[in-house]
């Protein structure tokens, strides 16, 4: 029986870039600004467009002295208390995000103690909050699903960033929020640019063959397809076939070579060759001009089952005999 199945990494590529630039905003008002759904202008690949915001707890502010929007957090009563606020990004199944949230702490408010701001990627996002009565009750974990935190520990704005690899399942909604560390006064995080990079999914490729079944003796002729995903638009992708030196197979009239070249065609046909045993087959791709190599794949065949069908005692008399399944 022949079943390939073959697997091609290429390289990160950046499909878009989305940048919330607050430092520029200009359209920040009242004392909770995303109470309501915010259009807040965003930069998407270069070009000009709009994230919208919505308070999920507490209420987030604008600080006009710092072009920042100012999230606060508190442990009180020994209850978490925090500021989240939740973003309209579409994150793609399969794909993987970069995102840099350029960042500062108001350090005077509680020394001594970082403060977490949380980064949480859902399809649910949180309640809306369009009130102006503090920070509320808030989730402290830091850590879960596509949840990541990192501590905010400097009064000067610099760059944190959250990584994540390939999603398992699209998600509608990036949640920023600051988590009070544990016992820990009142403190405040300040956000002046959050940057979304996507990156595609490597491309991969997966080699069958038909027929996926063939008996040992048989030459019917196998054909290998080599189907790609996650490529590149506009990507012009090159097959070599390694098959290594006496490998048993026929490529158009004659003994196969142990690398063959199809050019842009992702197919190959091949005949065994009676009698001999088959070489493994892998592929090694060429994406825009970079080559990447495959890893190899077991050939395997059908051994038919040979018996003899007939009376047990040879001599006794007339009886046929036969053998099915022969090649």
């Amino acid at each position: 029986m022949y079943f390939l199945l073959i697997y091609l990494f290429c390289c990160t590529l950046i499909q878009s870039q989305t940048v919330l630039n607050y430092q520029t905003w200009t359209g920040a008002t009242g004392c909770n600004i995303f109470a309501n759904s915010t259009s807040v202008p965003a930069s998407i690949n270069g070009a000009a467009g709009s994230i919208t915001h919505l308070t999920a707890i507490g209420q987030p502010t604008y600080n006009n002295f710092n072009n920042a929007v100012s999230l606060s957090s508190q442990f009180v009563n020994f209850q978490n208390r925090g500021t989240e606020y939740r973003t309209t990004v579409n994150f793609k199944k399969g794909y993987g995000y970069k995102i840099t949230v350029n960042a500062a702490r108001i350090l005077s408010q509680q020394s001594g103690i970082d403060s977490p701001l949380r980064l949480d990627l859902n399809n649910g996002g949180s309640g809306n909050n369009t009130l102006c009565n503090g920070f509320g009750v808030i989730d402290p974990n830091t850590t879960g699903n596509l949840k990541q935190s990192l501590n905010i520990n400097s009064s000067s704005f610099k760059d944190y960033i959250f990584n994540y690899s390939s999603l398992s399942t699209a998600q509608s909604y990036l949640m920023v929020a600051a988590i009070p560390a544990y016992n820990s006064g009142y403190q405040t995080i300040l956000i002046r640019k959050i940057t979304i990079e996507e990156t595609a999914a490597p491309p991969s490729f997966s080699l069958t063959s038909s027929p996926t079944n063939i008996a040992c003796g048989v030459t019917t002729p196998v054909t290998f397809t080599a189907t790609g995903s996650n490529i590149p638009n506009g990507a012009t992708v090159s097959y070599s076939w390694n098959l290594g030196a006496n490998n048993g197979w026929q490529y158009n009239g004659s003994a196969a070579p142990s690398i063959i070249s199809t050019g842009t065609s992702n197919v190959l046909t091949l005949t065994p060759i009676c009698g001999s045993s088959l070489s493994n087959v892998s592929i090694t791709a060429s994406v825009n001009s970079s080559t990447y190599n495959s890893n190899g794949a077991s050939v395997l065949f059908t051994q038919p089952s040979l018996t003899i069908i007939g009376n047990s005692a040879f001599c006794s008399g007339s009886s046929s005999y036969s053998v099915s399944n022969v090649p």
